[in-house]
């Protein structure tokens, strides 16, 4: 589902550029949407410390979704390694105004990646 930067042939995208604007400029702004994901490594620390602590890989992944105009911004979809995560402790998420998936692998988030874009026809 992701690439690497580098590993991208830049003259393939090149060549597909015109066939992409011509298909996008088919529809409305408000039915183009962009969505991202990042990861919040919520327990790391500082990288200019003393401490010679092992570097904390747990995160938790943030997915955005919004369409063109801005006019339809989506909730935020949130996929954690538990159903209730320490980060979020004595928070009800259902009144944060975001989506939230928990899965052991947090990185193997496509499956809830796919519902969140697949209830968009809902």
């Amino acid at each position: 589902m992701c690439v690497e930067s580098g590993s991208l042939n830049i003259t393939v995208v090149e060549n597909a550029i015109p066939s992409l604007i011509s298909k996008i400029q088919q529809f409305d702004l408000d039915d183009i949407y962009n969505f991202d994901e990042t990861a919040l490594f919520y327990k790391l620390e500082p990288d200019t410390t003393l401490g010679t602590k092992r570097i904390s890989g747990q995160r938790i992944t943030i997915a955005f979704c919004t369409n063109s105009r801005g006019s339809d911004k989506r909730k935020p979809l949130v996929i954690a390694k538990f159903a209730n995560p320490g980060c979020f402790k004595n928070v009800n998420l259902s009144n944060v105004g975001v989506q939230h998936s928990y899965n052991k692998k947090s990185v193997d988030g496509y499956i809830y990646i796919s519902k969140y874009l697949t209830d968009f026809d809902k």
